[in-house]
């Protein structure tokens, strides 16, 4: 055989090599992207639903972590609640969480109601602050500034609890706790020893809201303010007053005694 021959053959012996070579890949290249692309969409779809089974468990963490922190505020975990909120917030992962200035102030007399008064008056100053000063109904307005000045009273800081209570009753003369805001001025007024301003609180509290709770005793303080003065004719005034608008404050009171 001639040497180019030779050649020739082994050159179609190469290219026939060749193509075989470059088929195979080809083919196992499809092939490979098929499976992948199946095993990529099955992939998607377990990503997919793990995303939304997360979301959904994070909604519900979201959810008990709002339920801790509203209705618990005392619950060691109270303040890991708040974290974890302020935390899925930032996350995107749920929420965001604002709280309602009732809520907020729901919480602050949990706080009031076991006489821990620091942390009631952080939470009643929340509402007080521009966030929600602006869109506060008149009646929660009042109600968060009587309890500030409650708080204010039983840590017998009187100046402040006197200008508290005096803002309540201002902001809504006529609401819910205006009778105890009257009521309970006088008795700052009396412990800074401001008594004719008392009485003149407490004249007020009978004379606007006559079938109010404190009536009777603001009569009573009137009476006993007189008597310390030695001024027993104002002082028998107004215990008979007592007596004589209040009959069954007075029977409860003998009833007491003789069961004593």
């Amino acid at each position: 055989m001639k040497k180019k021959n030779i050649n020739s053959i082994i050159r179609i012996i190469l290219v026939i090599f060749l193509c075989f070579v470059i088929f195979t890949n080809l083919s196992c290249s499809k092939i490979n992207i098929e499976l992948f692309g199946i095993k990529f969409g099955e992939k998607t779809e377990e990503i997919s639903s793990g995303i939304i089974n997360a979301r959904v468990e994070k909604d519900k963490a979201f959810e008990n972590y709002k339920e801790i922190w509203l209705k618990y505020p005392l619950n060691e975990y109270s303040e890991i609640a708040w974290e974890s909120l302020t935390r899925l917030s930032d996350e995107g992962a749920a929420g965001p969480f604002v709280p309602t200035a009732n809520q907020i102030y729901n919480r602050g007399e949990i706080f009031f109601n076991i006489y821990n008064h620091y942390s009631a008056l952080d939470e009643f100053n929340k509402i007080l602050q521009e966030d929600y000063l602006n869109t506060l109904s008149v009646e929660l307005h009042s109600r968060a500034l009587f309890k500030m000045g409650m708080c204010y009273f039983r840590l017998r800081d009187y100046n402040q609890a006197k200008y508290y209570l005096q803002l309540s009753y201002e902001k809504s003369p006529s609401g819910s706790v205006a009778d105890d805001s009257l009521y309970y001025t006088g008795m700052t007024l009396t412990s800074l020893n401001m008594n004719d301003d008392a009485i003149s609180y407490y004249r007020k509290l009978v004379r606007l809201f006559p079938s109010s709770n404190f009536s009777d005793d603001a009569l009573y303080r009137i009476g006993r303010i007189y008597s310390l003065r030695g001024d027993f004719v104002n002082a028998a005034s107004y215990f008979k007053r007592v007596s004589t608008d209040f009959p069954m404050v007075i029977s409860c009171l003998m009833l007491y005694g003789n069961l004593a």
